[in-house]
C-alpha cells in the first residue's frame, strides 16, 4: 500500500512501518544485506517530501447516542463490586492499549486529518 493510499483510508503511517516497508522491498529486489535506519528514513523523507505531522480533526468520532448508553448503561454495570477507592482515570495513567499514534508521515500539501 503507498503513502497515500494509507492516508486516505485514515491510517496512521509511522518511522517503523516505514523502515519495515522499506526492508521488505529491499529484499523484495534482491538487496539481502539492506538494513533500514533512521539515516535511510530521513532521507527518504527529504526526497519524496514527505512530513510528519500532527493528526487533526475527528472525521471518525463516536456518535453521541453510542457515547450515552456507554456511560448511562454499561459503566456502571462495569464497576459493580468495585471499592470507588481502586477505581482510577485511565486517561491520566498513560497507559493506553493499542492507542493509534496521533502523528503520521504524509505528503507535503496534504491536509492530515484521521480517518
Amino acid at each position: 500500500m503507498q503513502l497515500k493510499q494509507a492516508r486516505a483510508c485514515g491510517t496512521p503511517v509511522i518511522g517503523p512501518l516505514l523502515k519495515k516497508k522499506a526492508n521488505q522491498f529491499a529484499v523484495w529486489l534482491g538487496h539481502e544485506n539492506f538494513l533500514c535506519l533512521d539515516c535511510w528514513l530521513v532521507q527518504f523523507t527529504k526526497r519524496r517530501e514527505v512530513t510528519y505531522r500532527v493528526i487533526n480533526g475527528e472525521a471518525n468520532s463516536v456518535p453521541e447516542s453510542i457515547i450515552d448508553d456507554f456511560l448511562y448503561n454499561k459503566l456502571p454495570n462495569l464497576f459493580q463490586g468495585y471499592d470507588p477507592k481502586v477505581i482510577l482515570k485511565v486517561d491520566e495513567t498513560g497507559h493506553f492499549f493499542e492507542l493509534l499514534p496521533d502523528r503520521t508521515y504524509t505528503s507535503n500539501g496534504h491536509i492530515c486529518l484521521d480517518g
